[in-house]
């Protein structure tokens, strides 16, 4: 892990002087930062515009969560937290979706 001062216009520095920060060096070209691997899922849903394919990104989502909750690996209690907090939100995703296609449909 390679460490970078920068000041806060995000200009790189040396590591000297009051207004400087510390950050990380991610080397991977991410739009976001995924803490688990179920989250890509997740997102795909969140940010799907299109209430006709958000049942099937919820889907998708719903098996990588279901895959992580019977994975042989543990599951400690801050991702277990975080796995309960995606299937709400995913109810939610849904049940959107399901009264915007009903409107849809009745136009």
């Amino acid at each position: 892990m390679e460490l970078l001062w920068y000041d806060k216009d995000g200009t790189e520095k040396s590591p000297i002087g009051s207004n400087l920060f510390c950050i990380e060096r991610v080397k991977r070209s991410m739009r976001r930062i995924v803490e688990y691997e179920w989250q890509d899922a997740l997102q795909d849903a969140v940010h799907e515009r299109d209430p006709r394919e958000i049942e099937g990104r919820v889907l998708k989502a719903e098996i990588a969560i279901f895959g992580r909750v019977h994975s042989p690996c543990r599951v400690d209690s801050i991702e277990m937290q975080a796995l309960l907090d995606a299937l709400k939100v995913l109810r939610l995703l849904r049940s959107s979706a399901h009264r915007a296609n009903k409107i849809h449909l009745a136009n």
